[in-house]
């Protein structure tokens, strides 16, 4: 059982745990004593959508749901002359390289944009408050992953309890809770959303007897209101009552109670708001989800029993952990039987609970998209694929449009909705082929894939422009958001490559007319070569691209991942020369060290390395690319983290960033692909880090600090998965100890040839099977198999690993960033708090794509002086990187209760009622410390400057409180009340304004212990 657990301490939005079913989903999370349960649907959070189509027809001025009232959409003839004049301007030599945002908006208002936000309407936030008896101290909120799940315990002597949990059938989140002793549970609330960037919202709060109803509704901003789109959100509590705000009291006297929240589009109650307020349909849920909670617990249980179809074990717990959580997050948030199907998962799904969100939850046509369901057919659940198909397929009305609009012909544009981007269309399609791959649905393919691929073929023979050797060029084209208007783009020719080699495949399975194919194969023999370097060494965006090009997203990787043109066991179409190899390695290379760090970014360039075998390159690159940076304790990957904000955030307003749903992908299909290789030939744990030298290794100015610059390598000698699927319907399983393939299962799911490369261990015939035919090693297994057939060799000799202890170490994960030395952590507990701080005060942050470093001149370490210590598991030594350099600062200064030395330039006013203790735990750094009851000041001697003071005070064995103030510049912050084995961690930031001494004054309250166990200096700069 994989879990994330935060143990004994708090957790905010940003923190939150997630559950889902598909439609609704919640965010659990435990602040200021109280549950939180922010609610967001999307049949809710996507009613504003139809306010974007003017008439509601999608064809008034571009129409359709990515129409922007405020612009006209522009013909091909247009943009046509845009880009020639932009080239003018520009020079025609740099025609290629004007930025297509200038190019298309050349009346671009002057200045930076104002970003607003674009969060859509969410529905809630239940607040569950305990009661000041309730010791939060003692307290764990936790996520089952396989369960779907979440756990809630406070207290020690007297406890309250909560299980949360959303039923696939029913759009409602049941709470299950429990208390010890009468009102440990206090109050329970339904707050309002915050209304920054929906401006155009009114919510009315009613309570009733039993149950509080938030009614909310969301209308045109435009001087004629034709739809009003409203949503009810319910709490439910049985039995209680109400308070004289618009909460309600728990009912007395319960030890065990179910409650439940619900939401609810409601247009009728919106055109109507003074209508009842009992008559929608969020109010019938709750107390359907009451009456019938234990059948819905059961059936919640089968459903996430029979949806883990697929499960990995891998030496590294960190990504193991992160794989289940992110498959388990593709469950729970990719829309299916809702409302808006063509909006599938979105950017954030039903994880955006904060507003304003600068981009807002929709299907944004890009990688963004489509990474958000890569690895989902390999993992099992090809399900998740026919998601993304139905939703892409929704918007055909909408295409048809466009190009007409657009275009002025009938047909299926490659570049709607975004013009010039010219890879989308035909990139959207491939999915429509991978879907059929996993499935082998014939109906689907004649129906729904193959039509698709003869329209967007037909297009493009009239939108490419033929030169005087009959190859046919795309111009103007664009690599989505990074530009410049081109020609050629690789990635856009190798989508349209793809596309036609899936439509030759389809028509050959189909039957279709001999002239069918015969088109395709024309278009496929006048596909230009992908543009390539000066040096031929590698390929480039596009040939009217700079060589050394920065990448937003690493497009040129296209060939390799996902379109699957140049593997580590060869191309689609057959063979591939080792020069093909070395073009795709070199251009790997170039991508990882120039492209944008980010949510999706990581998984394309991991995936491109599993795709070629490099397994090493893989496992670097998703988590120095990506995880190091975006992740989150709760095992979401975000556009910012205490360690890192994504460029496209760096001068826009404060916003609250959710997770985002691309980065599962990224991990779900690297994980996949690093254990069962896809092609013509499946091949079993093709790609697993082998301890060989990384990918992008740093270079170090002295010898010694190789091991600390860069990733660690390691080696996967033992690895397990099962219930991948491999294309053709193959579920395997396999298990690998001691560097040795030990078991290999294939069961079939439909008809199909399984074509299978043996490791050299098992040359074996299977389990049970004639010995007509042997295997000889090196050669590929290949068996006609039924649905239900099973091909078995070896013996699956591996043991399941036995759960963590309740309360020990092992259920937190970390993992240390190799480029920044900063900690991940799975979860958290009285600890992580400390190490997050010390991190941030000794190590880099990621500012966009640049490391940004602190200068710490002190680290001072009170308490004992006499004991031998290690601070290695306290902090990084720092890693200052300029170009290659990288030095190391001294270690921490011990101090005792010393009396300021001017020699030094630092010490205590007064050493009197200064006292130091040991206690030998929990690390070298907070062991020790020096107490007192008294107020006290520690003096510095600094050159003026601004700087940031980190001061840690606590103790394991006695509880404190610690107060500190710098009182030159009248900052005071009053300390908490600490229990033993808590620590407080204050950042005081001062401008210090000449030249002199600092002082830090530590105080304490009456009969209290004030404790110093160390402070960080950093200097962030001088005042000259």
């Amino acid at each position: 059982m994989h879990q994330i657990i935060f143990r004994d301490v708090a957790n905010g939005w940003h923190n939150a745990l997630p559950i889902g079913n598909g439609r609704m989903g919640a965010m659990v999370f435990f602040q200021n004593r109280a549950l939180h349960i922010a609610l967001n649907h999307y049949d809710c959070y996507y009613g504003i959508l139809p306010a974007w189509d003017r008439d509601g027809s999608g064809e008034e001025e571009g129409g359709g749901t990515f129409s922007d009232p405020a612009r006209r959409l522009q013909t091909y003839e247009e943009l046509c002359r845009l880009t020639e004049a932009a080239g003018e301007r520009a020079g025609a030599e740099l025609y290629g390289r004007t930025h297509y945002l200038r190019t298309l908006q050349p009346a671009a208002q002057e200045g930076r944009p104002f970003y607003g936000g674009a969060s859509y309407p969410m529905g809630g936030e239940i607040v569950l408050q305990l009661d000041e008896r309730i010791d939060i101290s003692k307290s764990c909120l936790r996520l089952e992953i396989e369960k779907g799940k979440v756990y809630f315990e406070a207290g020690r002597e007297e406890k309250a309890e909560a299980l949360l949990f959303l039923p696939k059938e029913e759009d409602g989140v049941v709470i299950k809770l429990s208390q010890t002793a009468d009102g440990l549970w206090k109050t329970g609330t339904l707050d309002i959303p915050s209304r920054i960037g929906l401006s155009y919202c009114r919510t009315d709060m009613v309570r009733e007897e039993d149950h509080v109803r938030l009614r909310s509704f969301y209308q045109r901003e435009s001087g004629v209101q034709k739809e009003c789109v409203g949503q009810e959100t319910v709490l439910y509590l049985p039995g209680a009552e109400g308070t004289d705000g618009s909460g309600l009291c728990f009912p007395e006297g319960f030890r065990e109670m179910t409650a439940a929240a619900s939401m609810a589009a409601e247009p009728g109650a919106a055109d109507n708001p003074s209508s009842g307020v009992g008559s929608g349909r969020a109010a019938e849920r709750v107390r359907r989800l009451v009456q019938e909670a234990l059948a819905m617990e059961c059936s919640h249980a089968g459903f996430w029993d029979s949806f883990w179809k697929s499960t990995v074990e891998l030496p590294d717990k960190f990504l193991e952990t992160l794989w289940h959580l992110h498959i388990y997050l593709m469950g729970c948030a990719y829309g299916r039987e809702g409302k808006y199907p063509q909006q599938a998962c979105g950017l954030s799904g039903l994880w955006d609970i904060r507003r304003p969100n600068m981009w807002g939850s929709m299907w944004y046509w890009d990688v963004n998209i489509q990474s958000a369901f890569w690895g989902s057919g390999a993992c099992g659940h090809p399900e998740l694929l026919k998601v993304f198909c139905d939703g892409y397929l929704e918007y055909e009305q909408d295409i048809r449009r466009y190009t007409k609009k657009v275009y002025g012909i009938e047909g299926w544009a490659l570049d709607y909705p975004h013009p010039l981007y010219n890879c989308i269309q035909p990139w959207c399609a491939c999915v429509l082929w991978e879907y059929f791959t996993y499935t082998g649905d014939m109906e689907f393919l004649e129906k729904k894939a193959y039509p698709v691929f003869r329209k967007q073929a037909a297009f493009f023979r009239q939108l490419a422009k033929e030169d005087e050797n009959k190859i046919l060029h795309v111009e103007p084209d664009i690599s989505p958001e990074q530009g410049p208007v081109t020609r050629d783009s690789v990635i856009t020719i190798a989508s349209i490559k793809r596309m036609l080699q899936a439509g030759l495949q389809a028509a050959k399975l189909l039957g279709r007319p001999e002239e069918e194919r015969a088109e395709m194969e024309d278009l496929m023999a006048r596909l230009p070569s992908y543009a390539r370097t000066e040096d031929k060494k590698r390929w480039k965006d596009s040939a009217l691209a700079q060589d050394m090009l920065f990448l937003r997203h690493p497009s040129v990787l296209m060939p390799i991942f996902p379109a699957g043109e140049i593997t580590a066991q060869g191309s689609y179409e057959g063979s591939q020369s080792p020069k093909e190899r070395r073009t795709a390695e070199e251009t790997l290379r170039y991508a990882a060290e120039n492209t944008e760090i980010g949510t999706f970014g990581a998984g394309w360039l991991a995936a491109s390395a599993a795709t070629l075998g490099m397994g090493n390159a893989a496992a670097e690159l998703l988590y120095e690319k990506g995880l190091d940076y975006t992740l989150h304790s709760n095992g979401l990957a975000y556009e910012e983290s205490e360690r890192f904000v994504n460029y496209c955030h760096v001068t826009k307003p404060p916003h609250y960033l959710p997770a985002m749903c691309e980065a599962s992908g990224g991990i779900a299909v690297t994980v996949s692909r690093m254990l069962l290789g896809e092609g013509d030939v499946i091949r079993i744990f093709p790609a697993l880090p082998s301890g060989k030298k990384p990918l992008a290794a740093e270079e170090v100015q002295y010898l010694e600090d190789e091991e600390t610059a860069g990733g660690k390598s390691v080696c996967w000698k033992n690895a397990a998965f099962r219930g991948l699927l491999a294309p053709g319907g193959f579920r395997i399983s396999a298990v690998r100890r001691a560097g040795k393939t030990v078991y290999l299962r294939v069961e079939s799911t439909r008809e199909a040839t399984l074509r299978l490369l043996l490791p050299e261990e098992l040359t074996e015939m299977p389990r049970g099977e004639a010995k007509e035919r042997p295997v000889k090693e090196g050669l590929v297994y290949e068996r006609r198999m039924r649905p239900g057939e099973v091909a078995v060799w070896g013996t699956d000799t591996g043991e399941e690993e036995k759960e963590p202890e309740s309360g020990t170490a092992s259920e937190i994960l970390i993992h240390e960033a190799a480029r920044t030395a900063r900690r991940l952590f799975l979860g958290e507990d009285r600890h992580t708090a400390f190490y997050k701080v010390v991190d941030a005060f000794v190590c880099p942050f990621g500012l966009a794509d640049s490391r940004q470093y602190t200068m710490t001149p002190y680290i001072f370490d009170f308490g004992k002086t006499d004991t031998e210590k290690n601070y290695d598991n306290v902090y990084s030594r720092q890693a200052y990187r300029l170009q290659r350099c990288i030095l190391y600062s001294a270690g921490p200064r011990r101090l005792g209760a010393e009396s300021y030395d001017k020699n030094k330039g630092y010490g205590f006013c007064t050493a009197e009622g200064i006292e130091a203790m040991d206690r030998g735990r929990p690390d070298d750094m907070r062991r020790d410390f020096l107490e007192g009851s008294g107020c006290v000041r520690f003096l510095m001697e600094l050159p003026a400057g601004k700087y940031d003071l980190l001061v840690i005070s606590g103790d394991e064995e006695e509880p404190s409180r610690t107060d500190v103030s710098l009182p030159q510049y009248g900052t005071c912050l009053t300390g908490e009340k600490l229990a033993a084995g808590r620590y407080q961690c204050r950042v005081l930031p001062v401008m210090h304004e000449q030249d002199g001494l600092l002082i830090l004054q530590l105080d304490s309250g009456a009969g209290e212990k004030w404790k110093l166990n160390a402070v960080f200096v950093n200097k962030e700069y001088a005042v000259l």
